[in-house]
């Protein structure tokens, strides 16, 4: 609770990230079996600026248990800020992935990651997990917001606007959502063949 507290003031005290990371490290040594303990004190090295701490920390917390979340969602995002998306990516590996993918906003991070590295069937692995979160969480805004975009992208018109009109269902005030439809809906100009 100590190091939670110092956690929380850490923009009011210049100190209060290494107090934190020093709580969170002596109630690992009383409790050194607790997930979230590991998974605290890698968001404080993260925040601290020590990556390789914080990776380090985390990683224990998702091999104390495997259906704790928090702790790849955190290490996926680490990866992905020091440009590794395949390393963001292998945070979700089997056996974890088997038990993870029960929760959405696994399925959309992960498929965020296949969208945005972009290397071959990347497109594919992020639309069937993206797909897998919709079925999970039919009005995950992100999820259908994203295979949207994706649809867009790979010139599948038809579906793109399907899915921003779920989006813009759960949304309807968002503007920007609505000039995606109708930018979608317009007609594609033809180009007039001028014969001299």
């Amino acid at each position: 609770t100590l190091a939670v507290m110092y956690q929380n003031a850490q923009s009011f005290t210049a100190n209060a990230l290494e107090w934190s990371a020093d709580g969170y490290t002596r109630a690992i040594t009383l409790e050194p079996t607790n997930p979230l303990l590991h998974w605290r004190l890698g968001q404080v090295e993260a925040t601290r600026g020590n990556v390789d701490e914080a990776k380090e920390a985390m990683t224990r917390a998702t091999g104390l248990k495997l259906d704790y979340i928090p702790p790849y969602l955190d290490l996926a995002v680490i990866y992905e800020r020091e440009g590794d998306l395949t390393a963001a990516i292998e945070v979700f590996r089997p056996p974890a992935f088997e038990v993870l993918r029960q929760d959405a906003e696994v399925l959309f991070t992960l498929g965020r990651l296949y969208y945005n590295r972009a290397e071959e069937g990347d497109f594919d692995r992020a639309e069937q997990v993206w797909l897998e979160a919709v079925g999970r969480s039919p009005e995950y805004a992100n999820a259908l917001y994203s295979l949207g975009l994706l649809y867009e992208k790979t010139g599948r018109r038809g579906e793109a606007v399907e899915y921003f009109n779920r989006v813009q269902a759960i949304h309807p005030d968002n503007p920007d959502i609505g000039a995606k439809i109708e930018a979608l809906l317009a007609p594609i100009p033809v180009l007039e063949v001028v014969e001299e």
